[in-house]
């Protein structure tokens, strides 16, 4: 009985010194950062490789990696035909962000769960986009109105504008997902999960 209370003992407190480890924030330049998501249909795997202001952002559907090369200090990025050798196939582009019309926000901090021991908390992010609040005249708004509805599990741990899963630029000024839920009105009982796979991060 005692060994059995020592052992949980020390788990415990390895945990604990696993889940601290991660409360200091991180502005990563080097590592790996691997997200999954999994349909009927489906197997995706994406991937955020950093090289100082070079993030290898790579995404895999049925086996089949495709790859990107995103440059953080000047936000563009271009296609690469192979992330080992970096051989360009087009010119840079501007890295673009979900389109975000005036999403509403809300944090629920008091919910919370560890992820690869990074404590994150629950906010949701919700959005219409219908012809009354579309005033973009390079958006064709569309034919019937829908809400977008995301449930993120955040940290603030983490600090950068590029994740391999979140392109909602309100989210990642403030948060970083590890974690997120989707789900639309226009297909109610669809929802789409992207789940952290691995994460191993430096400055």
């Amino acid at each position: 009985m005692a060994v059995r209370l020592f052992l949980l003992f020390i788990s415990l407190v390895a945990l604990t010194e696993h889940v601290l480890s991660q409360e200091k924030v991180v502005r990563p330049k080097k590592g790996i950062i691997t997200f999954f998501s999994e349909t009927s249909d489906l197997s995706l795997s994406y991937q955020h490789i950093f090289r100082d202001s070079i993030i290898v952002s790579s995404q895999k559907i049925q086996g089949i990696w495709a790859h990107d090369l995103i440059n953080t200090n000047k936000s563009t990025y271009t296609s690469v035909d192979d992330s080992t050798t970096l051989v360009l196939e087009s010119n840079p582009i501007k890295y673009e962000y979900s389109f975000e019309n005036n999403p509403k926000v809300v944090e629920y901090r008091n919910e919370y769960k560890i992820i690869s021991g990074y404590k994150c908390f629950k906010v949701v992010y919700e959005q219409l986009l219908d012809s009354t609040t579309i005033r973009d005249k390079n958006i064709t708004p569309p034919e019937i109105g829908y809400t977008i509805k995301k449930e993120f599990w955040v940290t603030d741990k983490i600090k950068t504008m590029f994740n391999p899963v979140c392109r909602e630029k309100v989210i990642l000024e403030k948060y970083y997902p590890l974690e997120i839920h989707y789900s639309d009105t226009l297909y109610p009982n669809i929802t789409l999960s992207y789940k952290l796979k691995s994460i191993s991060i430096s400055e």
